[in-house]
């Protein structure tokens, strides 16, 4: 987790992004993670599931797709939390086969 959090600072550093933004870095971090762990508990693989396999690549995913967006036109906190929500559908629920399996994910 410490890595993720070191990357996104230095990009956000490096491209400027407001304080009032970089406050939220670690709150998403942590729920990135709550999201993560959540997936490795509850999606297990099955051979009908077996692309339910979650590593670190997954999370990374999330992190870089952030660090990637276009930061400068962000002002508001909430712009943030519609990014990180966007990055985590598209790296997690994206993979999901089942609309039950899909609200089960989407109580976080």
């Amino acid at each position: 987790m410490g890595i993720f959090s070191s990357i996104m600072k230095h990009v956000f550093e490096k491209n400027q992004v407001p304080t009032n933004i970089k406050g939220q870095q670690a709150n998403a971090i942590q729920a990135t993670m709550d999201i993560y762990e959540s997936a490795l508990q509850s999606l297990l693989p099955t051979p009908s599931k077996s692309h339910y396999l979650f590593n670190l690549r997954d999370f990374g995913r999330v992190v870089m797709g952030m660090c990637m967006a276009n930061t400068f036109i962000m002002t508001e906190p909430a712009q943030f939390v519609r990014l990180w929500c966007h990055e985590v559908m598209r790296v997690f629920y994206d993979r999901l086969l089942t609309t039950e399996t899909a609200c089960g994910l989407s109580n976080f």
